[in-house]
């Protein structure tokens, strides 16, 4: 691991100091409006012919990239063989194979995405081609896709997803125990309608006790069928509901 820091980061600030010692940093295209970089061709350049600046952005930026590119190539395609292997071999699981084998091939898709573009674009200028208006706007719009490009590679993995699938199995399943009418574990049973009067003429006969009618379930009927469940809510069977009581006293006269 240290040879690997001191690799990459060694030859990375060698070649930036060495650009800025040479004031090779600027513009990194024809107009002088373009992002800072390695400086490229003059605004008054109009052959597009290649200069020492050409030479130097795709030596000392394009050309590592490129072997890097290679070098990821040979490494993915011989670890993607050992666990096919270990696979037939039947020490790692099928799905275990098959997860590895795709986030392998999505940092190589990641990369051609980003890369192929710029890389292009940097190719036509060394040659002296004319690059076209819309791989100046791929190139653009890859490179600031690049965070979230690898934003999503490399973190599609088991240990960074696993918190957000739990999180989600707990959301859908809150969900559903309130579309299914229970509440903290415990199901909330509805009014039945026919407790509930209507009409005022409903009202009446349940504060005169209308024989003609059957006699009206009450919240606690409906959830206990005993004889005694009136008397259980601190009411008795044959006693109308409160808004009743109190309509009814309100009803006699010389009553306020």
């Amino acid at each position: 691991e240290p040879w690997y820091h001191l690799l990459c980061w060694g030859v990375a600030v060698a070649i930036a100091v060495a650009l800025l010692c040479t004031d090779r940093l600027g513009p990194a295209d024809d107009s002088p409006t373009a992002w800072c970089w390695i400086r490229g061709v003059s605004f008054s350049d109009t052959q597009h012919e290649p200069t020492i600046e050409h030479l130097v952005q795709v030596g000392a930026f394009y050309a590592p990239l490129a072997v890097a590119f290679v070098y990821n190539l040979l490494t993915y395609v011989r670890v993607g063989r050992a666990f096919a292997s270990l696979h037939n071999e039947g020490a790692v699981a099928s799905y275990k194979a098959i997860a590895v084998q795709l986030r392998l091939r999505l940092h190589l898709a990641v990369f051609l995405v980003v890369w192929a573009a710029p890389l292009t674009h940097r190719t036509l200028q060394l040659l002296g081609i004319a690059t076209p208006r819309w791989l100046l706007l791929l190139h653009a719009a890859t490179q600031c896709s690049l965070g979230s490009l690898n934003c999503i590679v490399y973190g599609c993995n088991d240990k960074t997803l696993r918190p957000y699938k739990e999180a989600c199995a707990q959301l859908m399943q809150l969900r559903g125990s309130f579309q299914g009418g229970s509440r903290f574990g415990r199901r909330i049973n509805p009014i039945p309608a026919a407790v509930i009067p209507t009409t005022m003429d409903g009202l009446l006969s349940t504060m005169d006790g209308d024989s003609s009618r059957s006699p009206e379930p009450t919240m606690c009927a409906a959830r206990s069928p005993s004889a005694d469940s009136g008397h259980l809510c601190g009411i008795s069977a044959g006693t109308p509901p409160l808004y009743a009581r109190q309509a009814m006293v309100g009803s006699e006269p010389g009553t306020r």
